[in-house]
């Protein structure tokens, strides 16, 4: 993997010191942007839902543990603990499959094919062109 530009890590650094973790896994700074928030929103969501759990454990403390461990290159979806897959939202953590958003389309074609094969074969089979 190519190394980031200097200049391009001082200015993520300048915007928010968090960036310069989530550039390694990102590449981009639009990218960065978009992890950051929706980290910093769940950092949010735990320390405010369950302030006993995370005692002594401010947001931000969090924040800076999850950006790290994202740029070790742990899956965004792990840490953030969902994934939407169409409509649905999958639970996610280590162990489990990470739908991708490209999936739902072409799974839907591999069913309308599938369903377009079985009727050929259903009507070559009715016909008697071909044994069963």
């Amino acid at each position: 993997m190519p190394r980031l530009q200097t200049s391009l890590l001082l200015n993520a650094y300048k915007l928010d010191a968090h960036l310069p973790l989530l550039l390694r896994s990102c590449r981009n700074v639009d990218s960065a942007l978009n992890e950051l928030r929706w980290l910093r929103e769940h950092a949010l969501n735990i320390v405010h839902k369950r302030p006993n759990i995370r005692k002594g454990l401010g947001w931000r403390t969090l924040l800076l543990k999850l950006c790290k461990k994202r740029a070790t290159g742990y899956p965004l979806q792990y840490l953030l603990g969902s994934e939407y897959f169409g409509e649905l939202e999958i639970q996610c953590r280590p162990g489990v499959l990470i739908p991708r958003q490209v999936r739902p389309t072409c799974e839907r074609e591999i069913i309308f094919f599938w369903f377009a094969y079985m009727a050929v074969q259903t009507r070559d089979c009715c016909m008697g062109i071909f044994t069963c």
